[in-house]
């Protein structure tokens, strides 16, 4: 099976045991962060309690932002790393993800940009009070689009370079024709990865509700949201994986 070749890749390799080590840090840095976020905006104390000022509010929400771009910066170097040829070992941590993500904003930008239209077109064209399965429909549609997408930035992460086709919204089109099965299968396997891999999380919740100490059952909850954020991430790496063979195989010939 492909993705359990995949999940080795990413777990071998002379210095994979530091990359993981730190992944999980910056998850773990992440989740207090979140917590506090959390409990602050939905004033809720389930993760934690929120800031106590405005100052520390921000200096959560700077991180939070700054994590959530080097982690996308980092999933493009893993994509650029394997569409060169070079090992499949996860990239090392460093500032050159935050590089890269800079490198694929005109990208990312453009096809946000596409479907924040077709959003728009189709809150015009269906009332959603009086045609909701009509407006449904349209939006899964939308929805099922967004992985061909995934396909481009894929390709685009290979040399970051402005290729006209990548940006043409019917290149979605010309994805889709060469890689709907394969797709698709791979969605369908990262799927059941993430609901096997998400009964961790899950089992150290149901035990942190077990816990009478408030500190101790805390911690266990915020343990359980690094350790799923951690595997969610790495379900994302060998999803990744999969996107860059079906580039190789049957996309980067056609656009190059």
């Amino acid at each position: 099976m492909e993705v359990l070749e995949y999940i080795k890749n990413i777990y071998t390799g002379a210095n994979n045991i530091y990359t993981h080590i730190s992944l999980f840090s910056i998850f773990g840095i992440f989740s207090i962060l979140f917590s506090k976020l959390f409990a602050h905006y939905l004033n809720s104390t389930i993760l934690g309690y929120g800031p106590k000022t405005n100052t520390e509010l921000a200096i959560c929400i700077v991180f939070v932002v700054l994590i959530l771009i080097y982690m996308w910066g980092y999933l493009y170097n893993y994509s650029n790393k394997l569409l060169n040829n070079e090992t499949t070992d996860l990239p090392d941590i460093s500032f050159k993800s935050f590089y890269t993500f800079i490198r694929m904003l005109p990208i990312i930008i453009t096809w946000i940009t596409y479907f924040i239209t077709l959003f728009i077109i189709g809150l015009s064209l269906f009332n959603i009070k009086i045609n909701p399965i009509k407006y449904s429909l349209y939006m899964s549609a939308i929805l099922g689009l967004m992985p061909f997408v995934g396909a481009i930035w894929g390709l685009y992460s290979k040399e970051y370079k402005n290729n006209y086709n990548l940006y043409n919204p019917l290149q979605i089109f010309v994805i889709i024709n060469k890689t709907l099965f394969k797709l698709f299968k791979l969605l369908f396997n990262i799927i059941i990865l993430v609901c096997i891999i998400s009964l961790i999380p899950y089992y150290i919740v149901k035990v942190s509700f077990s816990i009478t100490n408030p500190t101790y059952q805390l911690f266990c909850r915020l343990i359980s949201l690094t350790v799923m954020l951690y595997f969610i991430n790495i379900a994302h790496y060998v999803y990744i994986q999969g996107i860059v063979d079906i580039i190789k195989n049957k996309l980067l010939k056609r656009t190059n």
